[in-house]
């Protein structure tokens, strides 16, 4: 074929890219799906799914790989393989469409691989109008985690889109952690420059693609014959990003403009998506572990444990970073940051709960007032600015060094 579909994800969120390609084989039968798993390769997990064309992330020949499944976390190694698997697609397909896997569609994607006839690369923002609520997600969310939504891309075979693709898949594998107080977030951000560096990328601002809690100001669903409409034109993908948990009245975990209660038009869309992702087994897949999230004795890698050494020659010169007996994890525990656990297997991005994080704020606000006291204002605000160049955690190489 000469067009393919793509969506990456981990063992534990096979259910969604089972619900993606059956949404595919019903609304685009003809195309070609593909699924990267980013997991340790499993042959048996894949003979259980002979329906589905799966690569694994080890197969794809990325250059020093154990070291990028160390640093990143799973978050960040799902996103930041992106462009390495779509230029291998257009190694033997003329177009490829990337789609996460909490994406449904609905209709045609044949507008998208007609775009890509006149357009190396096509895009969607995440709002084409303002928002000016206090609510969030705000433009401020945007401008830091990116001016474009990355759960869509589609990019053709020419040397213009294979350009950006190098570009991006360097900045993917090297520089793409979810630090966003950094001006970082995965491989979303760095896509801002992409029609600097591509002038005829294509920004495409229709409202039936990639619908979001991030653009629902703009847009209205209608249910007609069974269908969903957006504003009366067929609605393409729906991209059901941070679904809460059956129950949760949100739309997404991320915001807190909407409610399903409060979004009546469309409430049908996500009975009709949690139903298909619990019959694809979701429950049972989320209990997998994720193969890189621990070093070969079972001790947890926490997020500080994957930063702090990224630049420190122990590292850079391991020979498997997830070997319990190698260095990496002997420095590591000498620092005794493995002994730090609670949590240490969720991602940098796990946000804490409002209770959780109104205590902190309690806390810090106390400690800090009592260190304004002591150091005066002139002292305190150079603290202050110390500290910010040193709160991230690739920053606090401190830790380990004697």
């Amino acid at each position: 074929m000469s067009n393919a579909v793509f969506t990456i994800v981990s063992r534990n969120y096979f259910a969604y890219a089972r619900t993606l390609g059956d949404s595919l084989r019903a609304s685009n039968p003809d195309t070609e799906y593909n699924i990267l798993v980013v997991d340790r390769k499993d042959p048996t997990f894949e003979a259980r799914h002979p329906e589905w064309r799966i690569t694994w992330v080890e197969d794809l020949g990325i250059p020093d790989f154990p070291h990028i499944a160390f640093k990143y976390d799973i978050l960040e190694l799902n996103t930041n393989v992106k462009p390495t698997f779509a230029k291998r697609l257009l190694d033997r397909h003329d177009k490829v469409i990337y789609l996460d896997p909490d994406i449904f569609v609905y209709d045609s994607l044949q507008p998208i691989l007609e775009r890509l006839d006149r357009h190396p690369v096509v895009l969607t923002p995440h709002t084409t109008s303002p928002i000016d609520d206090d609510k969030l997600p705000s433009e401020l969310e945007f401008l830091n985690s990116g001016v474009y939504n990355l759960g869509f891309a589609a990019f053709n075979a020419s040397p213009e889109a294979r350009g950006l693709l190098d570009w991006w898949e360097r900045r993917c594998l090297h520089q793409a952690y979810n630090d966003q107080p950094s001006g970082l977030f995965v491989d979303q951000k760095w896509m801002d420059f992409a029609p600097s560096l591509c002038p005829n990328v294509l920004v495409l601002r229709e409202k039936t693609f990639n619908v979001a809690y991030w653009n629902l100001h703009e847009r209205q669903v209608q249910i007609q014959a069974g269908k969903p409409f957006v504003d009366g034109t067929p609605l393409v993908f729906f991209h059901f990003s941070g679904l809460p948990p059956i129950g949760d009245d949100r739309i997404s975990k991320y915001q807190t403009r909407f409610t399903l209660s409060g979004r009546p038009d469309v409430a049908p869309l996500f009975v009709r998506y949690r139903n298909t992702l619990a019959a694809n087994g979701h429950e049972q897949y989320l209990k997998l572990p994720y193969g890189f999230a621990r070093f070969s004795d079972d001790t947890p890698i926490s997020s500080l444990a994957r930063r702090v050494l990224i630049d420190h020659p122990v590292f850079v010169n391991a020979a498997d970073p997830f070997e319990a007996s190698g260095e990496v994890h002997s420095v590591l525990a000498r620092a005794g940051i493995l002994r730090v656990t609670n949590g240490a297997a969720k991602p940098a991005s796990a946000q804490a709960s409002g209770k959780e994080r109104a205590r902190l704020q309690r806390i810090v606000g106390f400690s800090f007032r009592t260190v304004l006291r002591l150091l005066g204002a002139a002292r305190y605000e150079r603290l202050m600015r110390y500290l910010t160049s040193v709160a991230g955690l690739r920053q606090q190489t401190f830790l380990i060094d004697n």
